[in-house]
């Protein structure tokens, strides 16, 4: 009960958790000091029963030597929050403790709540459900994928088609053409008799 909420007498809301006090007659909200709000829930987890002012030093002060003066403000200032003129719910046993006369029952969530917690619930059950078939929609196609081109019956042209292109070399230029001898015209010279003739003439 030290973190549960709980109500006390159909009225006071106590939430431990964060220290709150709800009177929910009066709409009253307190935030409690921590030591108050531990007091208030020992006394409520043991609800009808006699509490020792030598329990509660040792369960909210830790034996603190001048504890008493503490627990007797505390139990005061509970008091005043739980209207107790008559001392009646937080009841007094003379050189023993204190008894909390109250009912106590844990805070009940309203269904409006209770219902916005299942759809929250749902949507994100909903959610991870459409992702994980999502994921495995994607394993499954893969997995089809690989099994279909191990099997796929490839001819000759399919491999020729899939082979790398290679570059073929070029092919060795062979010149068959043999080198031509350049042969010079013969020079004709005229008959030696021709050329003595032509001396005589100049003569």
């Amino acid at each position: 009960m030290k973190n549960t909420p709980f109500v006390l007498n159909n009225r006071f809301l106590v939430n431990p958790a964060i220290n709150n006090f709800i009177d929910k007659a009066t709409g009253k909200d307190i935030r409690l000091e921590p030591r108050l709000m531990n007091v208030l829930c020992f006394l409520a987890a043991n609800v009808n029963q006699l509490v020792s002012r030598e329990q509660l030093i040792k369960e909210v002060w830790n034996n603190y030597g001048g504890a008493d003066d503490g627990l007797n403000q505390a139990i005061s200032f509970l008091r005043k929050l739980l209207e107790d003129g008559n001392k009646k719910i937080i009841e007094t046993i003379p050189t023993k403790g204190y008894l909390l006369n109250a009912t106590i029952n844990e805070e009940k969530k309203s269904t409006s709540e209770t219902n916005l917690e299942k759809e929250t619930h749902s949507t994100i059950k909903l959610k991870n459900n459409k992702k994980s078939y999502l994921i495995a929609g994607l394993i499954l196609i893969i997995i089809i994928a690989a099994i279909s081109l191990f099997f796929w019956p490839w001819n000759d042209e399919d491999n020729d088609q899939l082979q790398v292109l290679r570059v073929k070399p070029m092919p060795d230029i062979k010149t068959d053409v043999k080198p031509q001898m350049i042969v010079k015209p013969k020079l004709e010279l005229p008959p030696i008799d021709t050329l003595k003739q032509r001396d005589s003439i100049k003569h």
